[in-house]
């Protein structure tokens, strides 16, 4: 049976109120151990009855369960492509790196996807990327070729994140592209900073970063090194670049904060939609942020980061 807007937002404004809150998070950065935290997030609701061994496996669980909701939830579940092609360019680097090298990579896919995992594998191993959608069929072969060629798997990989790039804002409207806008200009910004910090060449450029506006001038300014690249990012402050380049010389993962709160504070301005696909879209990002930052919290536990550091690294949820 189909469903409306009307019910998925009904739906979905009952289920925020599950969302954590900054508050919860900040309460579970004091915890000092794996355990702690797992018994914590049961207390939250987080997990099955049958989940019962570690952190990883309640977020393994909670995604799945996220997007099985969401399937049985929104009205047209195709809203969601934009964010899910994420896992299909993951997929088929894993699956050409995983054939190329003769290791095994099934545990590593991810689900689910827009295209079908045996689709891709059977694109790559029988070398028929022609069967794969058209917006990744050519950047899959192209990736292929490059590194069966060249073994140059941060080129591989850059020339899939560009495809990936494009297909999320082509496939996106409204609300979402506003938020793949943000999303894609901070992925093009890194590769930029990388591509100056390791000294690659303007044909590098050309297959690496996607033709935003000002890219061009960004490539040029990237071949001259970090420090030009900087300043003229700066220069440009498109999207908060200035506050971004600012952070970046405090330390990279400044830099990747950043970029998420601004893409927290457009997931934010849902709230004051009241009818439409933003709600839900609203809420899945609300839903993968919070999953993440507890990822992050365990990873931060089991390095001994200690809590000044953990409270540091976290991101702003939805609340």
């Amino acid at each position: 049976m189909s469903v409306s807007w009307g019910y998925s937002v009904g739906n979905v404004r009952a289920r925020e109120v599950t969302l954590l809150k900054g508050s919860d998070l900040e309460q579970l950065a004091s915890l000092t151990s794996e355990e702690q935290l797992l018994s914590a997030l049961k207390d939250k609701g987080f997990g099955g009855t049958d989940i019962s061994g570690s952190v990883d496996e309640i977020l393994k669980y909670e995604t799945e369960q996220l997007w099985e909701y969401l399937k049985s939830t929104a009205a047209d579940f195709s809203v969601f492509y934009p964010l899910l092609i994420d896992n299909d360019y993951h997929n088929l680097k894993t699956v050409i790196k995983g054939v190329l090298s003769g290791k095994s990579y099934e545990r590593l896919m991810l689900r689910p996807s827009v295209i079908d995992i045996k689709t891709v594998e059977t694109a790559v191993k029988e070398k028929q990327f022609s069967i794969l959608p058209e917006f990744c069929a050519e950047a899959a072969k192209e990736a292929y070729e490059v590194l069966a060629r060249t073994s140059d798997a941060q080129l591989a990989d850059a020339i899939l994140d560009k495809s990936k790039m494009k297909a999320s804002i082509d496939m996106s409207s409204g609300f979402i592209k506003e938020y793949v806008e943000i999303k894609v200009f901070y992925e093009n910004i890194k590769t930029l900073i990388k591509a100056a910090k390791f000294s690659k060449d303007r044909e590098f450029l050309d297959r690496a970063v996607y033709d935003m506006p000002g890219a061009d001038d960004l490539k040029i300014a990237a071949l001259g090194g970090e420090k030009e690249l900087l300043e003229r990012i700066a220069a440009k402050d498109i999207m908060g670049s200035k506050q971004a380049v600012e952070q970046y010389k405090k330390s990279p993962s400044a830099f990747e904060k950043y970029a998420d709160e601004k893409l927290m504070e457009k997931v934010r301005s849902a709230k004051r939609i009241t009818m439409g696909p933003e709600v839900i879209i609203a809420f899945c990002l609300a839903r993968l942020r919070e999953l993440k930052e507890i990822g992050r919290l365990a990873s931060g536990i089991r390095t001994n980061s200690g809590e000044a550091t953990i409270r540091e690294r976290l991101r702003m949820l939805y609340d």
